[in-house]
C-alpha cells in the first residue's frame, strides 16, 4: 500500500463493508454489492498508519459496517490512537439493533 504526500487534509467517505443485511429496491449499488468484498482489517489498519496525519474525518458507508465485526475493532483502534480523527456512520438502523 502506498502513502500519498501531500499537505491537504482529508474528510473520508469509506465503504468498508458491502454487507448489507437489507434489499431495498431503491438501493443504489445493490447489484455491485454481491461480489464486492471486505476490506481487510490490516489493509486498513495499514491505510491508516500511513496516512493519519492527512486525515480529519471518516464517514463509513456503502454497505452497514455494523455487520461487520472488523469494523467495530477498527473503529476502536482509530479512536484510541489517533482520536483527533472523527468518525461517522452512514447506517440504515442497524446500529440500534447492535
Amino acid at each position: 500500500m502506498c502513502s500519498i504526500k501531500s499537505k491537504s487534509k482529508w474528510k473520508i467517505g469509506w465503504g468498508f463493508t458491502a454487507a448489507c443485511n437489507m434489499n431495498c429496491s431503491f438501493c443504489y449499488s445493490k447489484s455491485v454489492r454481491k461480489d464486492s468484498e471486505e476490506v481487510s482489517l490490516e489493509t486498513a489498519i495499514n491505510f491508516i498508519e500511513q496516512n493519519n496525519t492527512f486525515i480529519t474525518s471518516i464517514n463509513y458507508g456503502t454497505g452497514e459496517c455494523t455487520l461487520s465485526k472488523n469494523w467495530f475493532i477498527l473503529i476502536d483502534y482509530i479512536r484510541q490512537n489517533y482520536p483527533s480523527i472523527e468518525q461517522a456512520l452512514t447506517t440504515n438502523g442497524s446500529l440500534s439493533y447492535v
